[in-house]
C-alpha cells in the first residue's frame, strides 16, 4: 500500500515533468524566434560565409524547427547541452562548474538566513504588538523592500569599505572551489538572501499570530501548561507548515537575484554565465542556462509541495 503522500508526490512529480516540457517548448521557441540567422547574429556583421557555414551546420540551423527542438531536447535529457561560440566548446562542463558555485553561494545564504529568520519571527509573533515585533517587523520591511543592488552596494560599503571585514569582490577562478575562499562568498550570500530572510520572518510572524489565536492554544493555557509548552510544543508545528513552503519556492526568487548579486560582485556562477550569453548574442548558452535556472526552480517548488503534504494530510487529498 502507497502512503498518501507518497501517492501525492508521484501526481506533483508527474505535473513537474510536464511543466518542464512546456518550459523547454517556450525556450526553444523564444530563441527561435530571434533574428531570422542565428549564427550571423552570434557571430556578427563581419563574420565570413565560411565561419558563418560551419556555425550553421554545428548548430543543425539548416534543419527543420521541429528536429533542431527534438534533437535539442534529447541531447539536454542525456546532459549534453550543446556547443558555446562564447566558450568555445561544450557548454555542461563549463556549467556544471557553475551550477556548483551558484548552488554553494545559495546554500551558504539559507543556512544562515533561514535560523535567523524563523527565529525572528517567532520572536515578533509571540510578542506581538510589543516594541520587539515593531522593530522586527520594521526592519523585515525594509529588508523586503531594498533591491538587490542597493543591499549590495550598502552591505559592501558597511563590511568592506568602513569596517574592512570583508573583501569587496568576489572575484576568483571559475574552477576554484568557492569553500576555498569562503570570505569571499559572505558578502553575495548576505546580499541575495536579506530580502528572502525578510520575507520569511514577516511570513513566520504572521503564521505565529494565526496560530496562537486558535481555540486550542486557549485550551492549553487554561489547562494551566507552561508558556514554552505552548509556544514550542502546541503552536510552533502548525505554524511553521507555510514557512516551510516559503522557504522552498524562495529558491525561484534566490537564481533571479543571482544575475544581479552575481554580476555586482564577479562571482562566478550561473546566472552571471546567464548574461555572458544575453550580452554575447550566444543562444546555445542562453538556452542551456534559462533550463538550468527553471530545473532548479521546478525542483525547489517540488520539494516544497512534498514536504508540505508530509507535514499536513489535508493537502493531500
Amino acid at each position: 500500500m502507497i502512503p498518501s503522500w507518497a501517492r501525492f508526490a508521484l501526481r506533483r512529480f508527474g505535473l513537474m515533468f510536464l511543466t518542464l516540457f512546456l518550459v523547454t517548448l517556450a525556450i526553444f521557441g523564444i530563441v527561435s524566434a530571434m533574428p531570422a540567422d542565428a549564427a550571423q547574429f552570434m557571430l556578427g556583421q563581419h563574420a565570413t560565409e565560411e565561419a558563418l557555414a560551419v556555425l550553421r551546420a554545428r548548430m543543425g540551423l539548416d534543419l527543420p524547427a521541429h528536429i533542431r527542438y527534438v534533437r535539442w531536447l534529447g541531447d539536454a535529457v542525456r546532459g549534453d547541452l550543446g556547443w558555446s561560440p562564447y566558450l568555445g566548446g561544450e557548454i555542461t562542463p563549463v556549467l556544471a562548474v557553475r551550477i556548483r558555485n551558484s548552488l554553494f553561494m545559495g546554500a551558504l545564504g539559507f543556512l544562515v538566513s533561514m535560523p535567523i529568520a524563523i527565529l525572528l519571527g517567532v520572536l515578533a509573533g509571540v510578542l506581538a504588538g510589543g516594541f520587539v515585533d515593531r522593530l522586527i517587523s520594521i526592519t523585515s520591511l525594509a529588508g523586503l523592500s531594498l533591491p538587490e543592488f542597493v543591499s549590495a552596494v550598502g552591505l559592501t560599503l558597511i563590511l568592506s569599505t568602513w569596517l574592512g571585514w570583508l573583501p569587496p569582490s568576489s572575484l576568483m577562478a571559475a574552477d576554484a572551489y568557492p569553500w576555498q575562499n569562503l570570505n569571499r562568498l559572505i558578502l553575495p550570500a548576505l546580499t541575495v538572501t536579506l530580502a528572502i530572510l525578510a520575507y520569511v520572518a514577516r511570513m513566520t510572524r504572521g503564521s505565529v499570530i494565526d496560530v496562537m489565536n486558535q481555540p486550542y492554544i486557549r485550551t492549553a493555557r487554561l489547562k494551566g501548561l507552561p508558556e514554552r509548552v505552548v509556544i514550542f510544543k502546541h503552536a510552533l508545528r502548525n505554524a511553521l507548515l507555510p514557512t516551510i513552503t516559503v522557504i522552498f519556492n524562495s529558491m525561484g526568487w534566490l537564481m533571479g537575484g543571482l544575475v544581479i548579486v552575481e554580476t555586482f560582485f564577479a562571482y562566478p556562477g550561473v546566472a552571471r554565465l546567464l548574461l555572458a550569453g544575453v550580452e554575447r548574442n550566444d543562444l546555445p548558452l542562453l538556452q542551456a542556462t534559462t533550463l538550468v535556472i527553471a530545473v532548479i526552480t521546478l525542483s525547489a517548488n517540488f520539494m516544497a509541495d512534498v514536504a508540505y503534504a508530509f507535514l499536513n494530510p489535508k493537502v493531500r487529498l
